[in-house]
């Protein structure tokens, strides 16, 4: 269903190759939210530029018109696109906080999503390491993601603080790495595939 999806929405002449299977990456924990979602999809990839964010929300709303319900979690702190990418001025409430600590989200087409862009507008400075692991954790833990069949998250480009946050925080059942087919692209694409293995 996956690869259908992503097939769908890939341009005409690129390609794709995809492995699907379960990833165990998740440590025992204490219940979040995001146990109640069923399945987690990472969109990746090794360079920036590369169209990962334009698959990430074409791939989730496209799964949506299927039936299914998803969410979108826009991982990159250093540079979110999600607010560019869906407009934020249709009257629907931002992402606000409950007093027991936990993220409200934006809604969006009846799809969940979530973005350091829509929680600090405009405020993308320097992050440290540390800070980066605690802002995706709340994001992706805190957030009332309800349940979803699949939750895809919109990874920053490298390997980084980031993806190693997600995946000790979410058990990712897929991931889809986005590159273009130059071979400095290709090669760093490898990198981020082997995070996967």
């Amino acid at each position: 269903m996956l690869e259908h999806c992503v097939n769908s929405i890939m341009l005409p002449r690129t390609q794709l190759t995809a492995n699907f299977r379960s990833f165990a990456t998740r440590a025992t924990k204490a219940k979040t939210e995001v146990d109640r979602i069923k399945h987690v999809v990472a969109v990746a990839s090794g360079k920036g530029g590369v169209g990962k964010s334009s698959v990430c929300v074409n791939l989730a709303f496209s799964v949506q018109k299927l039936g299914y319900k998803v969410g979108i979690l826009d991982a990159d702190l250093y540079g979110p696109s999600l607010p560019a990418m869906v407009p934020t001025s249709v009257g629907a409430a931002g992402p606000r906080g409950t007093k027991d600590g936990k993220i409200y989200p934006f809604i969006f087409h009846d799809a969940p999503l979530m973005s350091m862009g829509f929680l600090r507008p405009g405020d993308y400075s320097a992050i440290r390491g540390p800070m980066v692991s605690a802002m995706v954790q709340q994001m992706l833990t805190q957030t009332l993601w309800d349940d979803l069949d699949f939750l895809f998250i919109d990874l920053p480009p490298g390997t980084g603080d980031i993806h190693l946050t997600v995946s000790q925080q979410a058990e990712i059942d897929a991931a889809v790495v986005v590159t273009t087919p130059q071979q400095l692209s290709l090669l760093d694409v490898d990198k981020g595939i082997r995070m996967f293995d």
